[in-house]
């Protein structure tokens, strides 16, 4: 599929100039993330999701296993208290511009949670909600970033309510993940 840069790209060692057409086709052997900045929403977005899975890479390092399964994923765990609460990852978005991960999951209380002994923002009243974990990932690994939070908790779940507040939020967000 031909796409027109919005910024000059490096493609291996040649130079491609802001405005180029370019054929990024699905069978193509990868593509690489953070590149999805020099596209337009529309066409990162099918970029991304004709090459998820197994073409898709982060910093030239395969995504799915070793970025989404093995950093991203512990990392919003960790963060979103999941074990204390019991959850469900079910979106994961990109911000080229920031380059940060975008988890959503929908958490509900844990066999023996306790609402008024516990001091977590992930439940409200016994009923699932949407939550969000802003994830960086450096070449070691990955860390949340509170400052990004914008209060999502005490949103219906992530595709009532939540996910619409993180698009209003970051129009420019990338879906990689809606489960």
């Amino acid at each position: 599929m031909d796409y027109k840069l919005k910024e000059d790209m490096m493609f291996g060692d040649t130079l491609v100039k802001k405005g180029s057409v370019i054929n990024v086709a699905a069978d193509s052997d990868t593509f690489e993330l953070t590149d999805a900045k020099n596209f337009s929403k529309k066409e990162a977005t099918k970029i991304v999701n004709d090459h998820y899975y197994d073409k898709l890479t982060y910093k030239g390092t395969e995504f799915f296993d070793k970025i989404y399964m093995g950093t991203i994923i512990p990392a919003a765990e960790k963060y979103l208290n999941i074990g204390k609460i019991d959850g469900q990852e079910s979106y994961l978005g990109y911000l080229p511009d920031k380059d940060i991960f975008v988890s959503g999951w929908d958490t509900w209380p844990a066999e023996g949670y306790d609402e008024d002994e516990e001091d977590y923002n992930y439940t409200l009243n016994d009923y699932e909600v949407g939550n969000v974990a802003f994830i960086k990932v450096n070449e070691t690994n990955a860390h949340p970033l509170p400052e990004y939070q914008n209060d999502f908790s005490y949103l219906d779940n992530i595709y009532m309510d939540t996910y619409n507040k993180i698009h209003r939020l970051y129009p420019n967000i990338i879906d990689i993940r809606l489960d």
